[in-house]
């Protein structure tokens, strides 16, 4: 893996916003397009393997450590810890896709993590919505020593992000909290999909399944109460518009330098 990260990905920006704050929206399958021409899903996760940033120098290495984990996974163990970034590890396990994709890519979203590397200082504040097993967590406040808020609300994915923040001795940072956000204060059913990256609200009009679970959702603004946040990172399959409507406080502070918002197509199942 990688004991330290490349920082010179960094983004050179002088300063920080003295207002608005720096908004990067990624599409999550973007990545996996370099391909004009259809691909399997095998040849799709190698594409993106070899073309990341972090491993051009060393494409057959990461294409390695892909194959090595598919072996052991299946034969050995379905879980083990690996290095992360500077001197972080992260507990990865099968079927967990943020973990494994750091094990092959050593950065999960290298831009934005750049960005937020460099923007971040010890005391500021990153709020992690769908922070899944952490991967974003251990890297803002394992290695740029901020403070985090990782909110997550799938019981079984909000284990594998303690155990991270264990394993990284990260408690003093790190308020993980278990919940969904939303528009409102409540409660909510949470379907779960096929891995825990999939898992997604089921909201007005959308039917929970027989398999949903209830979960407490809180706006983002009640869940800060008087904290302000530096950088805000949004990953909620689709639910992005009900955690920015209970965000109206949150986005308006000065002190907020970057917000950062997944897209995976998910919002057209909530109108």
């Amino acid at each position: 893996m990688y004991d330290r990260v490349d920082r010179r990905l960094s983004f050179t920006v002088a300063g920080r916003p003295s207002h608005r704050p720096r908004v990067v929206a990624r599409t999550a399958n973007s990545a996996y397009d370099t391909f004009s021409a259809p691909m399997t899903p095998l040849l799709r996760t190698l594409d993106h393997i070899v073309s990341h940033p972090l491993n051009r120098q060393h494409r057959l290495r990461a294409v390695g450590r892909y194959f090595g984990w598919q072996l052991r996974s299946r034969t050995l163990s379905r879980r083990a810890v690996i290095n992360y970034v500077d001197d972080t590890q992260l507990l990865i396990r099968r079927g967990c896709y943020a973990g494994t994709h750091a094990l092959y890519t050593g950065l999960c979203d290298t831009e934005e993590m750049s960005l937020a590397l460099h923007m971040l200082r010890p005391g500021d504040l990153f709020v992690d919505v769908g922070a899944n097993e952490g991967t974003w967590t251990v890297f803002t406040s394992g290695a740029a020593g901020a403070d985090s808020i990782a909110i997550e609300p799938t019981p079984i994915t909000f284990t594998h992000l303690q155990d991270n923040i264990r394993l990284n001795h990260l408690e003093p940072l790190v308020d993980a909290r278990q919940a969904a956000v939303g528009a409102h204060d409540g409660t909510a059913r949470l379907n779960y999909g096929t891995s825990n990256s999939t898992n997604y609200v089921a909201s007005d009009g959308l039917s929970a399944r027989e398999d949903s679970i209830e979960v407490p959702i809180y706006r983002l603004d009640t869940l800060l109460g008087d904290r302000q946040a530096n950088c805000l990172k949004i990953d909620v399959e689709g639910f992005e518009k009900a955690v920015i409507d209970g965000a109206e406080r949150t986005l308006a502070q000065s002190e907020l330098s970057i917000l950062i918002m997944e897209t995976t197509g998910g919002g057209d199942r909530y109108g």
